[in-house]
């Protein structure tokens, strides 16, 4: 949960939310099709519309929302913050 971490503590929470899915939906899909997706120009873009395609839906926007703070309750419990 690095993302988290390089954020300023005083960040939203929202904010940190949506780093910490960003993250986690990043490593899943470098996990899936291998780390040499990371130096894909096109990578970020790709991430961008996998969040956006979450967002466009209520009950996607909820799930993530939910996995959103579950995350960062981990970094917290972790003391990652």
């Amino acid at each position: 949960m690095a993302r988290v971490r390089h954020l300023p503590p005083a960040s939203p929470a929202t904010e940190r939310r949506m780093h910490a899915l960003r993250g986690f939906l990043e490593a899943m899909l470098l996990h899936t099709w291998g780390e040499r997706l990371a130096r894909d120009p096109g990578f970020p873009a790709l991430l961008d519309g996998v969040v956006a395609g979450l967002q466009s839906d209520a009950e996607l926007a909820r799930m993530a929302e939910t996995l959103g703070v579950q995350l960062c309750e981990r970094c917290e419990e972790a003391g990652d913050r």
